[in-house]
């Protein structure tokens, strides 16, 4: 099976019933969270970013009554943009058993990170006065660390940045 997303809409679930590498089946098996950029299926779960019943986030959807729909929507992270083009997207399980999530520079944690993220005390830049902005206008008022690497557990406890100083993103 493949999962994937449609623009605007909620994650579909594809089937390939007779292994010829041709789809005959698309369904629906999540309407719950809109606008997905990114999926990580983990453990009988599937990860997902986007607009949720919380808002723009990271949620962990699960069927728990095993009817082929998940249901079940936790939000794990929150998440603050003004661009959906360059919110939250791709999602990978890093080696160290936590979920990695690529932000692009509009967004911005709905919270605080933790105090020992790897990525810290991050250089803003203001040497220079007035500062340079981007001369198109795109990306005016987004201060460091703009673009970044986070992650947390697959409950959402706890939040680190790891990586700053990116654009936009995808994966």
């Amino acid at each position: 099976h493949i999962l994937a997303s449609k623009e605007g809409g909620g994650l579909l679930l594809i089937y390939d019933g007779n292994g010829d590498k041709i789809p005959e089946k698309v369904r629906t098996y999540c309407d719950k969270v809109q606008g997905i950029q990114g999926i990580l299926a983990l453990n009988g779960d599937v990860f997902v970013t986007g607009e949720g019943p919380d808002g723009l986030g990271l949620y962990r959807l699960a069927d728990k009554d095993r009817d082929g729909i998940l249901e079940d929507v936790r939000t794990l992270v929150r998440f603050k943009s003004t661009v959906a083009e360059h919110g939250p997207h791709g999602l990978v399980l890093g080696p160290d058993g936590l979920i990695y999530v690529v932000l692009g520079n509009h967004t911005q944690l709905d919270g605080e990170y933790e105090s020992g993220s790897p990525h810290r005390n991050f250089y803003e830049g203001d040497l220079l006065t007035p500062r340079y902005e981007d001369p198109g206008g795109h990306a005016v008022g987004i201060k460091a660390p703009g673009g970044a690497v986070i992650r947390t557990d697959t409950e959402g406890s706890g939040v680190q940045l790891v990586a700053g100083g990116l654009r936009n993103p995808y994966d």
